[in-house]
């Protein structure tokens, strides 16, 4: 049975009203046209216990209050420090940015259970990491949420969205040698460890994944 284009026209309007009133604020959602709309709907990933949805402008705030914990910040920063509000202001900015050139980003993540926002997650385009690959695995939740496997539910998602939606060929990961979780997490997802470099002034270990690997092992976990 076919669906003509009045339907399906007043499916994504509906759609789009409920997005609205559930993630985007009124102000925010008329800075977006109906393509671009629609387009963010389908990037939206529900998981198990997770929630991910495109990021917006109004996700700052809590930003802010997830970076200032000094838990979060600890393997971010050289110096360990926590981030100011100008800083979080810049990270939020970056991720906007990912989001509207790339279009592709993190997501914000919402915990189903609560519907509380826990944090960012997802692939994030790093414009000046020296290789031909350049989106990288991200992910910072809030503590109260760790030791769940959040952080590889969430990315396991991210992954099969930038393979599967996006047609990625590879995706890296990385962080400094000291960061035990993280390096887990890219492990259990998946990637493996490439080596040292300096990035950004820092010592990191770096991880990747690449698609026909990735399609292996999904296909092995069928």
């Amino acid at each position: 049975m076919s669906i003509s284009r009045c339907c399906l026209r007043t499916i994504e309007l509906a759609a789009k009203r409920v997005l609205m009133q559930t993630w985007y604020n009124e102000k925010n959602a008329r800075t977006y046209s109906d393509r671009d709309f629609l387009h963010l709907m389908k990037a939206v990933i529900e998981t198990t216990h997770l929630l991910l949805r495109p990021w917006q402008e109004e996700d700052l705030d809590q930003l802010v209050r997830l970076l200032a914990r000094p838990e979060v910040a600890r393997y971010i920063r050289l110096d360990g420090q926590t981030f100011t509000r100008e800083e979080s202001a810049e990270v939020h900015a970056r991720v906007l940015r990912s989001w509207n050139e790339q279009r592709l980003g993190p997501w914000a993540v919402i915990d189903k259970t609560t519907g509380s926002w826990i944090g960012k997650l997802g692939l994030m385009y790093q414009e000046d990491w020296p290789g031909p690959d350049k989106f990288e695995v991200d992910y910072e939740l809030d503590p109260a949420f760790w030791g769940r496997g959040l952080a590889t539910e969430g990315t396991q998602a991210a992954l099969r969205y930038g393979f599967v939606n996006r047609s990625l060929p590879r995706i890296i990961g990385a962080t400094v040698p000291e960061n035990v979780a993280s390096r887990r997490v890219m492990e259990k997802c998946g990637l493996t460890y490439q080596g040292e470099l300096r990035f950004r002034n820092a010592r990191i270990v770096w991880y990747a994944l690449d698609a026909s690997t990735w399609w292996t092992l999904a296909h092995e976990q069928r």
